[in-house]
């Protein structure tokens, strides 16, 4: 998958930017990884799990200083090319929606009308 390895390389240098830090890259690494072994072995469900936790890490690191916003950037615009690919090779999971059963019953002694028909067994 090109957008794997291009998320993969995203981490060495953003934009010309100076490289991520030490810090953020040996964060950022492992959930890369989990992506691109999801994706290669056919979890797209997986990936997307992985795809997620990098962009919640991506957030975390910003926010503490760790990640400029260009680099920031770059990263989540690597992950979002992973995620259209992922939505090329199987549709993400569609939650089951709850089921209603509705029982039928039968009444095997039917009242007796008051019409013509007693039920007196066909004599009249």
């Amino acid at each position: 998958m090109a957008a794997v390895a291009l998320l993969v390389g995203g981490l060495a240098g953003c934009g010309g930017e100076r490289s991520l830090p030490r810090s953020a890259a040996t964060l950022l690494q492992p959930r890369v990884a989990a992506i691109r072994v999801a994706a290669s072995t056919g979890d797209p469900a997986g990936a997307r799990t992985a795809a997620a936790e990098v962009r919640r890490m991506v957030a975390a690191l910003q926010a503490t200083g760790d990640l400029s916003a260009k680099q920031a950037t770059a990263i989540l615009a690597a992950v979002a090319q992973v995620e259209t690919q992922l939505a090329l090779l199987a549709p993400p999971p569609v939650e089951n929606p709850t089921s209603t059963t509705t029982a039928t019953t039968t009444d095997e002694h039917p009242a007796k009308g008051k019409g013509k028909d007693k039920g007196g067994g066909g004599k009249d």
